[in-house]
């Protein structure tokens, strides 16, 4: 997979004078320049504190991680952090993942250089390097953030961040990729991320309840799909708030749902990924539970411990145990003289009385070392101890141990008596082989449950973690536009997405709101615009009417945002969801002859359009379905196509460029993919323009601005 900054694409953005930061959003208008710093002169000299150049003598010519940097950087500097503890955490947190870019020091250092302006930041110090290093390196400035670390350290500089930094420092503070803003964008939403949750919420209830209705048990996988950097953690948490809530929807009240939390990432080292996901099952449902009701929580537990220990195998040692026990009630009962008596060549009493003291007790040591022995053996050996060598032993030891895994799953979840979402995080950070087995054990041990499963993960990690754990089936069921990585993932998720964004020219008027002024006045200004907007669209029942809503109507920026966002939920209503569907309609005879390809088709375009609105993208209703199609029946012509969008007009010629890829010449002549292109029956073509706008809807990483 290539690095996050192989995957960055240029972008401009305009900066302003680092002397006035962020001028203020005009009412009338809501635009918002920024301008480079003024050059007058040559500039100053570059040069680094005494700390920083010491870096260099530490590391010389070694290749480090940035998170090595760092870490250097805070064992000399204590006084960074409020306190011993905050910065023992913060210590504690920095974990360096296994592929972490290496670098000599004074190419980090060339690269935090670039972040900073050298008039407005002539001298490079310590702290500039830490949040240098958290912009280029998304990743650690979350780990950075603990406690408010990253945020507190922004204030205590002496000038702004935004005051100093370069143009492209300020790109990627803007683009809300760090978690280094004092309001911390991983918890309040800045780029309308919380409107599409909402609306991402609205379905799933739905959903949910829809499969409640018709007795049917199954669980549904959809993918945040997104490089690093992207925002896919930060839309997690929206969708959670949204859903752990009881909330009225289309006149119906909806209950708040269990959310767990499973970071891949953190637990492929432990083993056996389906065991884990089934341990934090338990664990943080009874945790919430204990919230919602003791006395249910209470039950909840006991009915797990009581399957643990049935199915453990520890009923063997404690029988065991038993025997050892009815022995030595048995010596109590009868005279121990008698039987040794009995037994001894000698009749003497004295004798017999002697053998009988000592018979009785080795039988009480005897019973007493087995029942400890069988109780340790049982709980070291049985799951209800919740370590993963336990649930290992369990699958050995027992005849059928899936189906039995499968049936207490599916009965876990029903005992919770709300609905479920499973939030996995940070899988494309995994091994291959870890990506496939907890992949796996979803689909066969989990598949038949009343669940959600939320994947937040790069869709190419993905692809190329299946290709090669089944390379050798590679070219033998590969199909045009769709290799087997493709295949597989079509049949695991029944709904992919990307994170939604805003404008460069919304994303800088939202900033320039937050960071001028009262906060309560902020927060005072866009509720009220939020409310507004509310009322705009709550009477609107077509997409059309949302579509129009959303690209005119508004005095400014901020108010056109907010009605932006306003009509992204409200085309998550049964009314709107209605009409797009009969809509849609017509689009069948470019579908594959598969049963569910209108309802991928409506959901994967419900979410492009929801995507496309919040960006500001004003495409045809047409042009998007088309593409949805495209994205959905041939992935890798539609991302190649997205980087190459000006050969588009070759689909459907005889005679092809040479630039165009040889494994896809055959796609170009394909009479189904010309059918789309042009769209047979539908009025409305795919050419190069259309596919630019589409291409813009997609996630790039924390490096590149959105195309709008």
């Amino acid at each position: 997979m290539a690095s996050k900054s192989q995957q960055a694409r240029p972008s401009t953005v305009q900066t302003e004078s680092p002397k006035s930061s962020f001028s203020r959003v005009e009412s009338g208008s809501g635009s918002v320049t920024i301008s480079p710093p003024p050059q007058t002169g040559p500039a100053p000299q570059t040069s680094f504190s005494t700390s920083v150049e010491n870096l260099k003598r530490i590391f010389r010519d070694k290749p480090v991680s940035a998170w090595a940097v760092v870490i250097e950087l805070l064992k000399s500097h204590g006084w960074y952090a409020k306190s011993p503890k905050v910065m023992s955490g913060v210590m504690s947190s920095l974990q360096t993942p296994t592929d972490a870019e290496n670098k000599l020091i004074t190419e980090w250092l060339a690269e935090v250089r670039e972040l900073f302006d050298e008039k407005s930041a002539p001298e490079i110090h310590g702290k500039n390097v830490i949040i240098g290093l958290g912009l280029l390196v998304p990743l650690l400035s979350r780990q950075l953030s603990k406690e408010n670390f990253l945020s507190d350290m922004i204030k205590s500089l002496k000038e702004p961040l935004l005051s100093i930094l370069s143009p492209r420092g300020q790109r990627l503070y803007l683009n809300d990729t760090v978690s280094s803003h004092p309001d911390h964008p991983a918890e309040v939403d800045h780029l309308g991320r919380m409107a599409f949750a909402e609306a991402l919420a609205i379905r799933l209830r739905r959903l949910a309840d829809e499969g409640y209705q018709a007795e049917q048990k199954y669980s549904f996988m959809l993918n945040i799909n997104g490089p690093w950097g992207a925002g896919k953690s930060t839309l997690l948490k929206f969708l959670s708030r949204s859903l752990k809530d009881d909330r009225p929807i289309d006149n119906k009240q909806y209950p708040g749902w269990v959310i767990v939390e499973f970071n891949a990432w953190q637990h492929q080292r432990i083993g056996l990924p389906w065991w884990s996901l089934m341990n934090a099952v338990f664990r943080q449902a009874l945790k919430q539970l204990w919230v919602i009701s003791k006395p249910r929580a209470v039950w909840f537990w006991l009915r797990e411990y009581a399957w643990r220990l049935r199915v453990g195998r520890g009923s063997h040692f404690l029988i065991f145990a038993l025997v050892f026990w009815a022995l030595v009630l048995f010596f109590y009962l009868v005279p121990l003289e008698n039987i040794v008596g009995w037994l001894a060549s000698s009749a003497d009493p004295n004798k017999a009385k002697t053998y009988g003291d000592t018979v009785e007790l080795w039988s009480k040591l005897i019973a007493l070392v087995s029942t400890v022995g069988g109780a340790i053996i049982f709980f070291t050996r049985s799951i209800a101890t919740g370590t993963t060598n336990a649930a290992r032993h369990f699958m050995y030891s027992n005849r059928d141990p899936m189906n039995s895994l499968t049936s207490h799953f599916a009965d876990l979840v029903e005992r919770i008596k709300r609905p479920v979402a499973i939030f996995i995080d940070d899988l494309d950070r995994c091994r291959d082989e870890y990506v496939v087995d907890l992949m796996e054990g979803i689909q066969t041990l989990f598949r038949e449950t009343a669940i959600v499963f939320v994947v937040a993960a790069d869709r190419r990690w993905l692809c190329s973690s299946y290709t090669k754990a089944y390379q050798s089936f590679s070219g033998a069921v590969d199909e045009p536009g769709r290799p087997l990585g493709y295949l597989f993932l079509d049949k695991i998720f029944q709904l992919s997405t990307s994170v939604p964004r805003m404008s460069p020219d919304m994303q800088r008027a939202y900033w320039t709101l937050l960071l001028s002024g009262n906060r309560a006045n902020k927060s005072e200004r866009l509720q009220e615009l939020e409310e507004a907007a509310q009322k705009k669209v709550q009477e609107i029942r077509t997409e059309a009417g949302l579509q129009q809503a959303a690209q005119d109507g508004a005095q400014n920026l901020l108010e056109l945002q907010k009605i932006r966002e306003a009509a992204v939920i409200r085309l998550a209503s049964q009314e709107v969801e209605a009409d797009i569907e009969h809509a849609l309609k017509s689009f069948a005879p470019l579908l594959e002859p598969n049963p569910r390809a209108m309802k991928r088709l409506l959901n994967a375009y419900a979410v492009q359009r929801a995507v496309a609105t919040l960006a500001g993208v004003d495409i045809k209703r047409e042009q998007l379905a088309l593409w949805t199609i495209a994205s959905l029946r041939w992935p890798v012509l539609a991302e190649y196509l997205e980087d190459e969008p000006k050969l588009t007009e070759h689909i459907g010629k005889d005679v092809l460029p040479d630039e165009v890829r040889p494994d896809l010449q055959k796609l170009f002549k394909d009479p189904e993919v010309i059918s789309v292109f042009r769209g047979v029956g539908i009025g409305e073509v795919l050419d190069e323009s259309a596919v630019t706008m589409c291409a813009s809807l997609r996630t790039t990483n924390s490096s590149n601005s959105p195309v709008a």
